[in-house]
């Protein structure tokens, strides 16, 4: 498709045609970002554009798609690891609503990131002979993982496309390069050029021979076959250059950021001052239209909120996080929907998108008597909102505008900490502002929160962590989702039966059931009687095995805690005796049996333990602490 287009200018308005590139609106900073790549001192895109190649304006344009790419990776990344613990096998997000409406589910994201992962915008590279090439190396050997042999697997997970490229490696035929190559060339800097140096060579020797099995039979020949410079090349790659750096690539991926920037000072250092020339590679024009020919790349402002929800996720990894879907659709509109449930809290917090409420003294524009923050986590009972977020996609923040959003939402809000996320940059005059949380100390806001700016990221995160805090039990699972192993002991003592067989007792069992997600019901008294289904009928067999006899809690519960992440226990002030302090209350029980007073029990080494008087009425939920 290149032909069709003599000049960049033609091939940039047939892109913003037909690609929803709003080169007034939303868009604004890419366009700005684009010229400063292209020719950052004219006055103008069109004039920047006249003063490139066709090969240069697509690779510019490719580099900035960057970001976008590992927006989408995250999200694919967290929900496929999502998938694996809980909820449905194949996630839908659904953007909008009404004739809008586009249900997005994973293969989107994958189609999408093959598309662009197979092509990539190129830095120039560094010219250096092949010596001094394998010398850069010794930049990545402070990281781990950056060898995988039979006997040797590194610190982490490979994606699967590694995988498959290291399995076919030494096959029948090289597959296309993995994606955390073309991932890397989007990087600014000296990492970027060391992957494109990685992409070139790569190309180069796959043009001339298709394995490396061939590559060692025809050695000889193709030194004297091949052009001089793929000669070369192909002579190093018998040392398996490419795997090896493809390797290293990975192990900067994966590693923290402090360990990247380390990497980077080193090449830089290595490279300062050696001559660069263009890639020999080129891209092709129906591939980058084809990317953005996609309806995915056209809602790409609405996955940036749908990414920011994400990365809230992740900030709370450890807690138990119930994602609320509707037949497997995780919904994204501009309605109230609740989207998650924190469970590991005193009390739980209900996450909702949109969510309204009545407001007084309103100041932003457009905002008349409620305010509707992107995303805002609620605790279940009284419902006071602890935490506000709001996301911006705007080239440039305005002080005034986001002021007013941070001071709109903290006043109607008096419990929650408001944070506010731009994908641009904001003013330093906002920055000063909210660097201590404002007048209130509770308005914080951030720019550059994007996949490009990770100390954003984090510092953003950060302040999410701070604002939910730690769960009551610490927990690893993949994608901070809920692991589906909690056991519901249920006291079978002789002081238990009584309330154990009225209807309100059995249903209030089953209530617990559903909202701490139990896996299993275990009956004990003063041992263990059985284990079995958390459902009505495993509640009648549970009661029919129970001789309730004596009450002795503790031990039980310990051997159970040995097989679960978390023990819950039904009991009463005679079985709340025998945990001791190992245990915490967390319920007084239904109403209907309970009318008591809250107060604090002193642990012992001075721990305490929040619950009940012990005098109220029978029922006591408690929890076994973890380390008993």
């Amino acid at each position: 498709m290149n032909e069709r287009f003599s000049t960049p200018v033609e091939a940039w308005h047939f892109l913003v045609a037909h690609g929803a590139i709003e080169v007034h609106g939303r868009d604004e900073l890419l366009v700005e970002q684009l010229q400063t790549r292209l020719q950052p001192e004219t006055p103008d895109i069109d004039t920047a554009l006249r003063c490139v190649t066709m090969e240069g304006f697509l690779n510019a344009f490719f580099g900035l798609l960057g970001p976008f790419v590992r927006i989408m990776r995250d999200l694919l990344e967290y929900f496929e690891r999502a998938g694996a613990t809980q909820g449905p096998g194949q996630w839908v997000l659904t953007l909008g609503e009404g004739k809008d409406k586009l249900q997005v589910n994973l293969d989107h994201f994958r189609q999408w990131l093959k598309l662009f992962e197979n092509q990539v915008a190129l830095h120039p590279i560094p010219v250096l002979e092949f010596p001094k090439i394998w010398k850069l190396q010794s930049a990545f050997d402070s990281l781990a993982g950056r060898r995988v042999e039979s006997f040797e697997r590194p610190a982490f997970e490979l994606e699967r496309g590694l995988e498959d490229w290291l399995r076919r490696y030494e096959g029948t035929s090289w597959l296309p390069l993995p994606g955390v190559v073309s991932r890397t060339v989007s990087r600014a800097g000296s990492i970027g050029e060391y992957a494109t140096l990685v992409h070139e060579i790569a190309s180069a020797v796959s043009s001339v021979v298709p394995n490396y099995a061939t590559l060692s039979r025809s050695l000889s020949r193709l030194r004297e076959e091949a052009p001089p410079d793929i000669a070369e090349y192909v002579r190093n790659e018998h040392d398996r250059w490419v795997r090896t750096n493809v390797l290293n690539l990975n192990a900067y991926e994966h590693a923290s950021r402090s360990q990247q920037r380390e990497v980077e000072k080193t090449l830089d250092a290595m490279l300062k001052d050696v001559p660069r020339r263009p890639a020999r590679f080129h891209l092709q024009m129906e591939t980058l239209t084809e990317v953005l020919s996609l309806p995915i790349w056209k809602r790409r402002y609405e996955l940036f909120s749908a990414w920011v929800f994400t990365r809230f996720l992740a900030a709370l990894d450890g807690h138990q996080i119930e994602l609320h879907d509707e037949d497997g659709c995780l919904q994204f509109a501009f309605r109230e929907t609740l989207l998650a449930t924190v469970r590991s809290l005193r009390k739980p917090l209900d996450v909702y998108a949109e969510k309204r409420a009545e407001a007084h003294g309103l100041r932003g524009h457009g905002r008349v008597s409620a305010i509707q923050p992107d995303y805002s986590a609620w605790t279940q009972g009284d419902g006071e909102c602890k935490l506000a977020i709001e996301c911006k996609h705007y080239k440039k923040a305005s002080t005034a505008n986001f002021s007013d959003a941070l001071y709109d939402y903290s006043t109607n809000l008096p419990g929650a900490q408001v944070l506010l996320v731009n994908y641009g940059p904001v003013t330093a005059e906002l920055m000063a502002i909210t660097r201590v949380g404002g007048y209130n100390k509770r308005q914080f806001c951030w720019g550059n929160v994007n996949p490009e700016f990770p100390s954003q990221v984090e510092a953003f995160q950060q302040a999410i962590r701070n604002a939910i805090g730690d769960p009551l039990v610490a927990r690893t699972t993949a994608a901070g989702t809920m692991r589906k192993d909690t056991v519901l002991v249920v006291d079978v003592s002789s002081s238990m039966k009584t309330t154990l067989t009225t209807p309100e007792g059995r249903q209030y069992i089953l209530d617990l059931v559903d909202r701490w997600t139990a896996t299993r019901l275990a009956a004990v008294d003063d041992a263990l009687h059985g284990e079995f289904e958390p459902s009505a009928e495993g509640l009648d067999r549970l009661l029919e095995a129970s001789p309730f006899g004596g009450t002795a809690l503790l031990g039980p519960a310990v051997q159970l805690a040995q097989t679960y992440a978390e023990v819950f226990i039904l009991t009463d002030c005679d079985g709340l005796s025998t945990l001791g302090a190992a245990a915490e209350i967390l319920d007084e029980g239904p109403p209907d049996f309970v009318r008591s007073q809250r107060a604090i029990f002193a642990g012992e080494n001075g721990g305490t333990i929040f619950g009940s008087f012990c005098t109220a009425g029978p029922l006591r939920l408690a929890r076994l602490l973890p380390n008993t």
